[in-house]
């Protein structure tokens, strides 16, 4: 079973898109301001941080923003679709785009822990994932960039009336109108996130069936 309803936004996989003349450190500013604007503590790395000195500075290129966000419902419990989750290993039976994954700073999913992914589809590039919250069964975020976007996401995992868990994601994501291997950042990452979280639950779902859990 799934779900990509949320009160918080009323619709299925919603892109919301703007369009403005605001340069790129403005518009990190905009996803760091939500980033921070939650009801938990944050960490924001340093090397995103908006620089005001940059204010208004002439040659911006026109920003697009959008949101998307996605909700499966698994069998398994809060605590075992936490350990599928979080285990970075077996990412790839989720979606096989994976080649190297590094914690290059901190411990794994700590607050300012960092994670180089590399992505080997649609293009080869390496993915700088910072982790900005993190409680474990309950909530995580990170800040990802690559290829001159920006993605600020969250993940929830609540209990679900009943027995399992709901998974729901969410995120902005911030670009210059770039297109990857012909496709616009939209279209990639609507595809990937249904495909990530959708193989995501069936793995949880037969592991809660074999266990019992």
């Amino acid at each position: 079973m799934r779900s990509i309803e949320d009160a918080a936004f009323q619709t299925s996989i919603s892109l919301a898109r703007h369009s403005t003349t605001l340069s790129l450190t403005i518009t990190l500013h905009y996803i760091l301001y939500i980033v921070k604007d939650t009801m938990y503590k944050e960490y924001v790395p340093n090397d995103l941080r908006w620089d005001p000195q940059n204010y208004g500075k002439t040659g911006a290129k026109q920003q697009v923003m959008f949101r998307f966000q996605y909700c499966v419902t698994t069998k398994a419990s809060r605590k075992l679709a936490w350990e599928v989750f979080s285990n970075w290993r077996r990412w790839n039976e989720f979606a096989n785009i994976y080649g190297q994954l590094n914690w290059r700073e901190g411990r794994p999913w700590e607050a300012g822990s960092r994670l180089d992914i590399e992505v080997l589809e649609p293009v080869k590039t390496v993915v700088s994932h910072v982790v900005t919250n993190c409680q474990p069964a309950h909530r995580v975020g990170w800040i990802d960039h690559s290829l001159g976007v920006v993605l600020a996401q969250w993940v929830n995992f609540e209990e679900h009336s009943g027995k399992g868990t709901r998974v729901h994601t969410w995120g902005d994501i911030v670009h210059s109108g770039v297109k990857i291997a012909g496709q616009t950042a939209e279209q990639i990452i609507t595809r990937f996130t249904e495909t990530w979280y959708e193989n995501f639950r069936s793995a949880c779902d037969r592991l809660a069936e074999a266990s019992g859990d």
